[in-house]
Parts: structure tokens; sequence; C-alpha cells
């Protein structure tokens, strides 16, 4: 039986070499070579403030609740969260980040076509 040996598919468009050259790097998601003067509107500029305001905050929150209670178990007084409770929060908190997530993916995709002059 002969063995085949399959070749990764091209990926769909090339995303520049801004992977980072260091292992400490930071990694750069968004493009260096943007147009001269490229300016974003203020309101969108402030709906994205908005979002991640709300999903800092109230990741925060749900994280601090969570602390709050690892440190209650210790004590003789019942938890005030059930394991259900606290799944449903930590639920919240991941979706809560992965929308911003969505928001700054769908910025980088924006600012990645600006740059190679399709928007």
């Amino acid at each position: 039986m002969a063995r085949t040996i399959k070749t990764p598919p091209a990926p769909a468009e090339d995303v520049g070499n801004d992977r980072p050259t260091y292992a400490f790097e930071r990694f750069k998601w968004t493009p260096n070579d943007l147009p001269h003067g490229a300016t974003v509107p203020a309101r969108e500029l402030c709906q994205l403030v908005d979002h991640v305001m709300d999903v800092a905050v109230g990741a925060a929150t749900v994280f601090e609740l969570m602390a709050d209670h690892d440190q209650d178990i210790e004590s003789f007084n019942s938890a005030y969260m059930n394991p259900y409770h606290l799944g449903r929060l930590r639920r919240l908190a991941v979706r809560s980040l992965e929308s911003l997530d969505d928001k700054a993916g769908e910025i980088a995709t924006r600012l990645h076509k600006m740059a190679r002059g399709e928007a």
C-alpha cells in the first residue's frame, strides 16, 4: 500500500510577517503600515471603549465573586453560591471576554484591509 503525503493548504491570504521574533515579545495583532492620516470616527471609538469597559468591569466582578466564594468555603457559614451558579458566573465571564475578542477581531480585520488598501 502506497503512502500519500499531503501538504497543508496554503493560507487564504497573506497576513504578513507580524509574528514575534523573540519568545517574550508581544504579539502584534494590527498592521504597522496604515495609511498616513487614517482616522476612526469618534462614535465608533466611543462604542469600543464602552464595550471594553463593560466587559472588563463585568469580568472583574465575576472573578471577585468567585474569589470571595472560594474564601468562604473554608468558613463554617454555608456557601452563598452553589456549583451551578459558580458555573454560570464562569460562563458569563467567558462569554463576555469572547464578545470582546469578536469585536477586536472585526476591528483588526478592517485595519489589515485598510493597510492593504482594500478599505
